[in-house]
């Protein structure tokens, strides 16, 4: 696999921030990515803006693209924007799958079938943690935001 770049990682990261930003609900909503990809264009300079990211740092197109691809099956991908973007595209879904943690049937956790760029157990197991830390503080009325920083801390700071 080609090594990826600092800024493919750094669009990578922000198309995961922005991914189910137009998502309706964590069942089959069909149709979320492209949606979203169609909000953050014609958001961009907005989004660029709030990150406080020059013009060069991110590629508003791999971004774009990465977010638009992220719910389609790789069978469907034969796509030249995918080829072009291909290693931001699998990073998000395999963060788009480690997410899957959160749903509450084992049956639609992270399956390696429908990902090719295959994450560590460190972490899957990192990923399952950060969900299930926070959810239980959630859970005790932590605010759903706090909780996640909360628990990113927690496991970050661990011995």
């Amino acid at each position: 696999m080609t090594k990826a770049s600092a800024r493919t990682h750094s669009n990578a990261l922000l198309a995961a921030l922005l991914h189910d930003l137009r998502r309706l609900d964590d069942k089959g909503d069909v149709g979320h990515a492209q949606r979203g990809a169609k909000w953050a264009s014609s958001h961009w300079q907005e989004i660029v803006t709030y990150f406080d990211l020059g013009e060069n740092e991110v590629d508003r197109d791999e971004v774009i693209t990465a977010i638009s691809l992220h719910e389609t099956p790789y069978a469907n991908l034969a796509q030249a924007a995918y080829g072009k973007h291909k290693i931001c595209a699998d990073i998000l879904k395999t963060a788009d799958a480690l997410d899957r943690y959160r749903l509450p049937k084992l049956k639609w956790w992270p399956n390696a079938e429908f990902i090719f760029l295959q994450p560590s157990s460190e972490l899957s197991a990192f990923a399952f943690d950060l969900v299930s830390r926070s959810e239980s503080q959630h859970i005790s009325g932590i605010d759903s935001a706090e909780s996640i920083w909360n628990s990113l801390g927690e496991l970050c700071h661990a011995d």
